[in-house]
């Protein structure tokens, strides 16, 4: 196993000791997220097939534009530190973790394991041996909360760290009049691993403080001898920092805010949307007493574009996650050599949602499961801490509790991401009989190679079962999301908490005889859930105007009163919310696909969507599509041929969006994919597989039954 840091223009490498092996379902207690999570979890086998943690420089700090808030919470990374030396650093810690197949992955998700691979935060780093000082924003102080997260970070190459590392006592001083008091103690220390994780330390300032006072860490070893040369060659990392007021009043505590993201979520398979079966009782309940939008579309129908678009209100071809010269060529003429794109990470310039409510004082963390939204794609700009887990929607909320509960003196902004509805489709017992009459273990071979599902005919037998657990998937998951809505609405502050429900993009189930997303633009990929839930401010209404994923991030920021930033795309859905909503259809384009031939026949699609009727067009080629989504919701029926006027007028603006984002585009930079990232994404579908890539099919017996045990190992 390799440790990696990220340095300006180079890869260093450093040795760790040999890493331990835990037993298969041991119970024991790991640090994650943004606080010490004492969580019980069944711990899997330790192995060394990937580096644990990456450092990636970030420009140094300029003094703070913006005046303090009085009564506020602060997040102490938008002030710089007195101290020499820092460093403004993304710092990701990666565990080891094992390689899985398709079918131990299943398994283990049944199982109700996790596994956390990825544990970022946004952190100043300083050199080890030296004191970290910052001084306190002005305005009174006095018994205020001090949180932050520490952790130990490479600095040297090619660091032997095999018998070198020792543990290390944190204290966190108090510096003013020329005195200084011990605020928090705390250790660091080595886990089965051999390396430093992130530990959590709480501290609250006296009741008198005077003006001009600064906080301090240091870091020595326990048994008080001098730090071994190696580790002065390394950085002590603070994540996390924030300042909490004693005492927030009602004008002045902000509210919390949760965006639940349910990856590959129909909103045609929510009760609130009119489906029939009972699959969403909780989160029907939260579009009840909110205002839920009955027509929100997705700007792409796969994952990194839309959610570069949710966190920065702009089309893909602006933000670029995602994107690459196959989508930038599509008006230019020419074709793409290779379907399976290699995309960009989110631009620098993009402003996000979540440096906007860091900004207003907010302490945010993002809990994610899909691999794209790992830090390498950028999206996790303005996270103060982000964290990778393994593997439904079990483990997420786990986590989002435990963060909720350790957090709760600040506002705070979480994202909190799921991704059950994607296939694998691996509901837990007894989910996964609940509409498919069968348990998931009477499948063999299960999960079905996805090439072979997207290649070939499939029975009626095969598309009954897979709706069926893709059904079960959303019902598993909104039992989860209803145990943590639960907590969420026991703790509220005195302004409560807004709740906002997404969806990335939807899912083909074969109603335009395609299987899973990526490689079309009909509306059971672009149709998704939005709902907006904050009682005592929004009241329960159902909005049937058209909107876009891209007008969450404008209408969060319009409800909390926070400033818009400037050039953002969406536009604020405030005001469609109150007893009798303004009437409202915005232009909806969508863009950017991730699957082009051979498995459809263009290389990139866009759509565009305005007054009830849905333009289509494809590559450059003349493929254009039209649809009247009031008439025909389902689309089967292209109007082009008998309505070649409006066709080519929706055409023609939609090339224009196209030509104003391409105008704006922003400078993306190539995202490079680890090995252990691609494999992950290679099973959830986003790449073919060397085994899988040709056509092939399933055994009619994995669905008609037979033993469980055949042809499982």
């Amino acid at each position: 196993m390799t440790i990696f840091t990220m340095g300006p223009g180079r890869l260093r490498g450093v040795r760790p000791r040999a890493a331990a092996r835990i037993p298969t379902g041991t119970v024991a207690q790991t640090v994650c997220s943004s606080s010490l999570l004492l969580a019980a979890v069944a711990l899997l086998p330790a192995c060394s097939n990937e580096g644990a943690m990456w450092v990636e420089r970030l420009p140094q700090l300029e003094p703070a534009k913006r005046a303090i808030q009085e009564g506020a919470s602060v997040d102490l990374l938008q002030l710089p530190p007195a101290s020499d030396g820092f460093q403004l650093d993304r710092v990701e810690l990666r565990p080891p973790a094992p390689k899985e197949s398709d079918v131990e992955e299943v398994r283990q998700g049944r199982a109700g394991a996790t596994r956390i691979l990825s544990d970022q935060r946004l952190s100043f780093t300083s050199p080890l041996g030296t004191n970290f000082e910052q001084s306190l924003p002005s305005g009174d102080w006095s018994g205020a909360s001090l949180l932050f997260d520490v952790a130990l970070v490479p600095e040297s190459e090619d660091v032997d760290t095999d018998e070198s590392l020792v543990d290390l006592l944190l204290s966190a001083q108090l510096l003013s009049g020329g005195s200084s008091q011990e605020l928090a103690r705390g250790r660091l220390e080595l886990d089965e691993q051999g390396q430093h994780r992130w530990v959590s330390l709480a501290a609250t300032l006296p009741a008198h403080l005077a003006q001009g006072a600064a906080w301090s860490l240091s870091a020595t070893t326990v048994t008080g001898k001098p730090l071994p040369h190696v580790m002065l060659e390394r950085r002590l990392a603070i994540g996390a920092p924030i300042l909490i007021p004693a005492r927030e009043s009602e004008s002045t505590r902000a509210p919390d805010v949760v965006l639940i993201s349910i990856d590959t979520l129909r909103a045609d398979r929510l009760g609130c949307y009119g489906y029939e079966r009972d699959t969403s009782p909780n989160l029907d309940r939260l579009a009840t007493n909110g205002a839920l939008f009955e027509h929100c579309s997705s700007p792409s129908p796969w994952t990194l574009p839309a959610y570069g678009t949710l966190f920065t209100s702009s089309y893909p071809t602006e933000h670029r996650a995602g994107v690459s010269e196959k989508a930038d060529i599509w008006v230019k003429g020419g074709a793409a050599s290779d379907y399976k794109r290699q995309g960009q990470s989110l631009a620098l310039e993009a402003p996000t949602m979540a440096e906007s409510m860091a900004r207003a004082g907010y302490m945010t963390a993002g809990i994610y499961s899909n691999p794209f939204l790992n830090p390498k794609s950028m999206v996790d700009r303005g996270f103060g801490s982000y964290t990778w887990y393994q593997y439904n929607a079990l483990s997420a909320v786990q986590l989002a509790k435990e963060w909720w509960q350790a957090k709760g003196a600040a506002p705070r902004f979480l994202f909190l991401q799921v991704t059950d509805p994607h296939y694998p489709y691996a509901p837990p017992s007894p989910f996964d009989e609940r509409f498919a009459g069968r348990s998931l273990d009477s499948i063999p071979n299960y999960p079905h190679p996805l090439p072979a599902l997207r290649n070939n005919e499939q029975s009626a037998e095969r598309k009954k079962l897979l709706s069926d657990l893709y059904d079960a998937e959303v019902a598993f998951t909104d039992e989860q999301l209803g145990a943590f809505l639960e907590l969420v609405r026991a703790g509220e502050g005195p302004n409560g908490t807004l709740i906002v429900l997404h969806s990335d993009h939807g899912e083909e189930l074969w109603d335009h005889e395609r299987f899973e997303h990526g490689h079309s633009m009909y509306e059971e990929l672009l149709r998704v859930p939005l709902v907006f839930h904050w009682p005592g401010q929004i009241g329960a209404t159902r909005v049937a105007g058209r909107v876009r994923s891209m007008d969450v991030f404008p209408t969060v920021i319009d409800l909390l009163g926070l400033p818009l930033p400037e050039n953002l795309r969406g536009t604020s859905l405030r005001a469609h919310m109150g007893d009798e909503p303004l009437a409202l259809e915005l232009v909806s384009y969508s863009e950017s696909i991730l699957w082009g031939r051979p498995y459809v026949e263009f290389d990139e699609a866009k759509a565009l969507t305005l007054d009830g009727y849905k333009v289509v067009v494809g590559d450059n080629n003349g493929l254009v599509q039209l649809f009247d989504l009031s008439a025909d919701p389902l689309e089967k029926r292209d109007l082009a041929g008998e309505m070649p006027a409006r066709a080519q007028e929706l055409s023609e603006l939609l090339k224009k969006h196209f030509e104003r984002a391409e105008a704006a585009s922003a400078r993306g930079v190539e995202m490079t994919i680890r090995e252990a990232e691609y494999e992950r994404l290679q099973r959830l579908g986003y790449f073919d597989s060397k085994e899988d890539s040709k056509p092939g099919d399933v055994e009619q017996a994995e669905i008609e039954g037979g033993d469980a045990e055949e042809g499982q190992e």
